[in-house]
């Protein structure tokens, strides 16, 4: 009987074994990426730009509620409107205390720490790498003079209360400046480019809730929206043959 230690050991052996593990894990890789990239073209294969811009606000949407969920961010308010993308709704009050107040543009400080946190949230979404994630979707719609746009907007609004102010004529001047006021901190805090952020100011015409309850409509709500420009190059960066 021959004892297990006199056998003899092939050298270099545990090396050659240790090599083919990493090559078959590449290999693996490899094909995993390309499963992906296959699903991906399958899923979008066909597809026009309006429907593509749909299916993907659908998938950021839920990356948004994940992110949400994982912050305990229970204070933000998320809604998919489908026509204009993912709805954030600020908290009406902190404190006892409004967003704005009464004929003012600027954030109260309160609110701060509820916007770094949303613009973490931006953040968190990636949406620079968003031409990298359906690269060879963006390539076909490319030639067809398709580009993405991401559209983060911001929208400001007023109570119904007549204002007299020497900074600003009417309700829709004060509501736009909000909305510029919460813009600027959200672009400061992400660093996204200007390009994807918009505005626009509805004065005392859009109530969230009873006019009456002058506080809780002097407010701004942002909108993510990834858009799908038709003849028009988007301002996402990254794909050849357009300003993606």
């Amino acid at each position: 009987m021959i004892s297990r230690r006199h056998l003899p050991v092939r050298a270099g052996s545990s090396s050659s074994a240790q090599n083919w593990l990493v090559t078959y894990a590449a290999l693996f890789t490899s094909l995993l990426a390309l499963l992906v990239l296959n699903s991906v073209l399958e899923m979008y294969r066909g597809v026009t730009p309006k429907i593509f811009s749909q299916r993907v606000n659908v998938r950021v949407h839920q990356d948004v509620l994940r992110l949400q969920a994982e912050g305990a961010m229970d204070w933000l308010t998320v809604e998919n409107t489908v026509s204009k993308g993912s709805k954030f709704l600020i908290p009406a009050k902190v404190q006892g205390t409004s967003l704005f107040r009464p004929g003012r543009a600027d954030i109260n400080p309160l609110f701060e720490p509820y916007l770094i946190e949303l613009a973490g949230l931006f953040k968190d979404l990636s949406l620079r790498s968003l031409s990298e994630k359906y690269r060879p979707v963006l390539e076909q719609l490319a030639r067809q003079k398709d580009g993405m746009n991401i559209n983060l907007r911001v929208e400001g609004h007023s109570d119904r209360m007549p204002i007299f102010s020497r900074r600003y004529r009417d309700n829709w001047e004060l509501s736009t400046a909000r909305a510029y006021s919460v813009l600027q901190f959200l672009q400061q805090q992400t660093g996204l480019p200007e390009e994807y952020f918009s505005l626009a100011g509805y004065g005392s015409f859009h109530p969230l809730k009873d006019v009456r309850r002058l506080a809780e409509n002097r407010r701004a709500e942002v909108y993510l929206d990834i858009q799908m420009l038709k003849g028009m190059t988007g301002n996402v960066r990254g794909v050849a043959g357009s300003a993606l």
